[in-house]
This record gives structure tokens, sequence and C-alpha cells, in this order.
């Protein structure tokens, strides 16, 4: 440790240490029932706004809204949406060690 705090790259592997730990929270949470019902409700949320948002003003309004509702951005979401409904993660996940 210098008289700055700790080094650079110690807190670079912290982060990524502590980011790793949440993904595996996360991921253990996903795959529990409480989990699937939350990815079933964000799913069906996802299908039923992704037209509604497409078509929005404000939307339109950006470049990149512009360049999504051109190559059929709402498509996209909704395939995402059905895969994140049906993916079904691997058990051993839901216990954390």
């Amino acid at each position: 440790m210098n008289q700055n705090g700790p080094a650079p790259e110690n807190i670079l592997d912290e982060v990524a240490d502590f980011l790793s730990e949440r993904v595996d929270e996360v991921r253990a949470y996903l795959a529990s029932p409480e989990g699937r019902v939350l990815r079933k409700r964000i799913a069906q949320v996802m299908i039923i706004a992704a037209p509604l948002l497409f078509r929005a003003r404000f939307f339109r309004a950006t470049w990149i809204g512009r360049i999504l509702g051109v190559v059929g951005g709402a498509a996209v979401v909704v395939k995402l949406a059905e895969a994140l409904r049906d993916w079904e993660p691997i058990p051993e996940a839901a216990e954390l060690s």
C-alpha cells in the first residue's frame, strides 16, 4: 500500500471479486422458484411494452430509436423476453455455496 491508498490493481481486483459474487447471487436467485416468477413477470412486461415503446414519439425522436425501428427493434426485444421467460437455469445454481 502506498501513501495515496491501495494500489489500483488491488481496487480492480476487489471490484472484480465483488461483481463476481453479485452475479453468482443473481444467478442463484433467478434459478429459485421466486426467480422463475420474476423472470416470467419481466418477460410479460417486455412483450407487452416493446411495441408500445417503439411507437412512442420520444423514442422515435432519437437516432438510436429510428435505427431500432427500422431493423425491427420491437421484435428483438420480444425475442429476448421470450428467451428470458423460457430460460431454465441449472438447479444447482440455486444453492449458494
